[in-house]
């Protein structure tokens, strides 16, 4: 397999770019978690899905993105405790309630992105953007 090779300039202004994006991701799933049930539950609708399929989808993207970004065991922690510390501060929302059920889909969410990620590196993404160690 042929490696393709970017300009390094190119690689820190995707990087860059790719930082921003699971920036955003995050805060549209803490918006989304916290304060947008209303709008989750149009969403939801608009979409077609449940509120399962939408903890997966949301944790899906961010840990893909995140994954792109720097070596998997770092994202994937942090996002096991940030979806642990959504259920957690649902428990102070009044509108709000924690589930298990939620923090477990989350959680399948991850282990989806780290396959999308292996499946990915595995057939030669164009980019990889992780530090390689070693």
């Amino acid at each position: 397999m042929k490696i393709q090779r970017f300009r390094p300039s190119h690689v820190r202004a995707a990087r860059w770019f790719l930082i921003a994006l699971f920036a955003c991701e995050l805060f549209a799933i803490l918006w989304f978690a916290l304060f947008g049930e209303q709008a989750q539950a149009q969403l939801q609708g608009w979409m077609g899905i449940n509120d399962l399929a939408m903890h997966m989808i949301a944790f899906l993207i961010a840990s893909t993105t995140a994954f792109i970004i720097w070596s998997p065991q770092q994202p994937a922690l942090f996002l096991i405790l940030a979806a642990g510390g959504i259920e957690i501060a649902q428990l102070f929302l009044p509108d709000r309630q924690p589930s298990l059920v939620d923090f477990t889909a989350s959680g399948l969410g991850i282990v989806a992105g780290v396959i999308t990620y292996l499946v990915w590196r595995r057939l030669g993404g164009p980019i990889i953007l992780a530090p390689r160690r070693g």
